[in-house]
């Protein structure tokens, strides 16, 4: 079965051009592109593929208008986001300390992986030294996520327990570093308790708005100030209501009313 591919297209009338096609760059078709993200200027698209179906995979970069390939190459990535800086200048992304297991990059290893990492590579340097800017060693088991807000400012941090989608979130405040990443990141919470899945949508200024499901499980979208994130101080703007099927994600609303 072919790979999906991904293509690109300059405004409503352009011509649709493949981006990235997996099918192009295997013989035997069992390359696939696992994720990608695009900077915020549009110019650059980060993307992970993966071989024969592994959870490991490899971060390439290239210039969406051109079609150029960078040289960065970043690897040892497993259950992975890939997200832009605000400037564009680069990627945080997850990443593994070496097993010692020559056959880890493949994806053929049998061991469990743990100590999960965030790392930030910054286009033109070497993996070599991209800083860890998060870590929670006492945690070996979790995994870490970052969006970063719309305003470039903030950074919304996830930590999952596993694959279960509740998580506890926390926020950075890039302005307290001038917006230069170079190492550990100062954590401020938002809902430590693991006791909700939360998502973060958009923001003004300080006011942010999440879906979640606490105490809603059909989701429900959120507001509250930064600086006081306590649900008792939420104000619902589409509240969870039992009469509605919804699904939300990202800027996406679609509702199904049950009769």
């Amino acid at each position: 079965m072919d790979a999906s591919v991904l293509y690109a297209q300059e405004g409503e009338a352009g011509e649709a051009k493949a981006l990235i096609d997996p099918n192009a760059l295997s013989k035997n078709g069992t390359i696939s592109l696992m994720s990608e993200s695009i900077s915020r200027d549009g110019d650059k698209i980060a993307y992970m593929l993966s071989s024969a179906g592994s959870d490991w995979g490899t971060i390439k970069f290239k210039d969406i208008r051109t079609g150029e390939e960078h040289t960065d190459v970043l690897k040892h990535v497993k259950f992975s986001c890939l997200e832009w800086s605000h400037d564009g200048k680069g990627v945080f992304y997850n990443w593994y300390p070496d097993s010692n297991d020559a056959s880890a990059d493949d994806g053929t290893e049998t061991t469990s992986n743990s100590n999960q990492k965030l790392r930030y590579h910054e286009l033109g340097t070497s993996q070599s030294d991209d800083p860890i800017v998060l870590e929670k060693p006492d945690q070996p088991s979790w995994l870490i996520g970052i969006d970063i807000s719309i305003c470039g400012r903030y950074g919304i941090v996830y930590f999952s327990q596993s694959c279960d989608p509740k998580c506890a979130v926390y926020y950075i405040d890039f302005s307290t570093i001038n917006y230069e990443i170079k190492g550990q990141l100062q954590l401020e919470p938002l809902f430590t308790e693991f006791d909700a899945a939360y998502h973060y949508i958009t923001n003004e200024n300080d006011t942010f708005y999440f879906i979640t499901d606490f105490e809603a499980p059909l989701k429900r979208l959120v507001c509250f100030d930064l600086k006081n994130p306590a649900k008792a101080s939420w104000k619902d703007i589409l509240p969870h209501d039992p009469k509605l099927g919804a699904l939300l994600k990202s800027h996406l609303v679609t509702l199904q009313v049950f009769k």
